[in-house]
């Protein structure tokens, strides 16, 4: 028997998404922050040791699809230097004049985890980090993006999720899916 007011470990614990759960997840959490933000940043990154062909590029054009079909103006960029490309914010900005619109989502598609990281306080330093670069580019273009909204880490069963990346993440994907590329 617990302790009153003690919780169960498992409540602590963060769940995991196939694919397309995982998809809904992203997009109903952004939908959300939509209702009480303009802009909603969502990360998406890979395991540090080898993160090419988990799906991260996927997941970000699915989202964008989702975007597109909820008519939500939106850019995909690969990471935060990316984004202060001009090229960007125009799109954005057509896309939200499109729209009729003020609201914008931003989604990087190859963001850095923090695998490497080996403490909670490196982590949360990453994180800062991360925010403070997001917020440097942002205010290049013109933006007011003062953090990243959504933190999403897509994995392989064969490519062993960390438990940095784990406490990092807001969603975590297996991507049972994914297949290597034939180059």
């Amino acid at each position: 028997m617990s302790e009153p007011g003690a919780h169960p470990d498992h409540i602590h614990q963060k769940i995991e998404f196939s694919f397309d759960d995982g998809l809904k997840q992203i997009t109903e959490k952004t939908k959300i922050l939509l209702n009480t933000q303009d802009y909603v940043v969502i990360s998406i990154a890979g395991p540090l040791s080898d993160d090419t062909n988990v799906g991260k590029t996927t997941i970000g054009n699915r989202v964008a699809q989702e975007l597109i079909i909820q008519d939500i103006p939106h850019v995909v960029v690969s990471d935060v230097e990316q984004l202060s490309n001009p090229n960007n914010v125009l799109l954005l900005k057509h896309r939200q004049e499109e729209a009729g619109s003020q609201k914008g989502v931003v989604i990087l598609s190859a963001s850095i985890s923090p695998s490497g990281e080996n403490s909670k306080e490196a982590m949360e330093k990453f994180s800062l980090h991360k925010d403070v670069e997001l917020k440097k580019q942002a205010d290049k273009i013109g933006l007011s993006l003062d953090k990243i909204d959504i933190k999403v880490f897509i994995y392989r069963a064969d490519r062993p999720i960390t438990p940095n990346d784990r406490e990092f993440a807001d969603v975590i994907i297996n991507n049972e899916g994914a297949e290597n590329k034939i180059k």
